[in-house]
């Protein structure tokens, strides 16, 4: 995506780091999306983020905005444009991705750490709200089901181009979600992470220490940042969902439309996950799979 840039030499060069002075890659580079790295600075340890992609920076840079009194939300220290190059410069968060350590943990950990992150997620979700979803100025879409219509709508035109040797689960799903969709109730907009996933929260010792990036970031149904965690088994477990939900609803109401109508959200994000069969992840197919038949067995309220 960015050709010949070269981000090692541009950091250098703009923060005056020396070639002795260490830059330690952070991001997965390969997806060619953003270059990410963390450095000291006069003696601060800082994140930088490098991309081609404006909307996304915007996003991240209008989420930090919102958030920036949030203890577990980076600090933004510095953000702009260089040559349709943009970046944003945040403090370094103590903690390992929980992903690399979810299964090393017990079950009254696994508990601990739903409960808290349901409680930074409310967090994110009580900051603001909105009147539109979707974007954070044009307001094409002011009620949920018109936009889910027009979201669910992009996940089946990918769906139609992959070629999956049995359809009929995906057809069945593909059947059921518009009148999943006709069910949802309306709904406040607020700012949702978007990518609220393990791969993005830290655990430094018991707690979670920080949730990073923001970049799909913006106004929509509180409910989708749910449709991320599904995708991991945190809330697969009764125990861990109902740990995840009481620590939510110390800072607000749990989502209505996800305990009404969870079938929707599961179906859609079994839809997702199998579009993007591109990135040759076998896992995804799987799991996919799995919320689809999951969400068309559910007959009453999940929670």
């Amino acid at each position: 995506m960015m050709g010949a840039f070269d981000p090692v030499y541009y950091i250098r060069n703009k923060y005056g780091l020396s070639d002795d002075d260490e830059l330690t890659s952070l991001g997965n580079h390969l997806l060619d999306r953003n270059y990410v790295y963390a450095f000291v600075k006069d003696g601060l340890s800082t994140v930088i983020k490098l991309s081609e992609n404006k909307e996304n920076w915007q996003n991240e840079v209008r989420s930090h905005l919102f958030l920036q009194h949030l203890s577990f939300v980076p600090d933004m220290m510095d953000y702009g444009e260089d040559n349709d190059i943009y970046y944003i410069r945040m403090s370094r968060m103590k903690g390992y991705n929980l992903s690399k350590v979810w299964f090393e943990m017990d079950s009254q950990q696994k508990k601990e750490i739903s409960y808290q992150s349901g409680q930074v997620l409310a967090k994110i979700h009580a900051v603001e709200s909105f009147q539109q979803f979707g974007s954070w100025r044009f307001r094409d879409f002011l009620d949920v089901r018109s936009y889910r219509a027009h979201k669910d709508e992009i996940i089946v035109k990918r769906i139609q181009k992959c070629q999956f040797e049995d359809m009929r689960l995906i057809e069945e799903g593909l059947e059921k979600l518009p009148v999943f969709r006709e069910r949802l109730k309306e709904v406040i907009p607020v700012l949702v992470h978007k990518d609220f996933s393990f791969r993005n929260i830290l655990i430094d010792g018991d707690d979670i220490s920080a949730v990073v990036d923001y970049e799909h970031a913006r106004p929509d149904d509180p409910s989708i940042d749910l449709c991320t965690m599904i995708q991991t088994p945190m809330l697969d477990d009764e125990v861990l969902l109902k740990s995840f939900k009481a620590g939510y609803e110390t800072v607000r109401k749990f989502p209505e439309n996800f305990c009404q109508n969870t079938s929707y959200y599961f179906v859609i994000t079994g839809l997702y996950l199998l579009s993007r069969l591109d990135l040759n992840k076998d896992a995804y197919g799987v799991r996919g799979r799995y919320l689809i038949k999951k969400g068309l067995e559910i007959l009453e309220d999940s929670c």
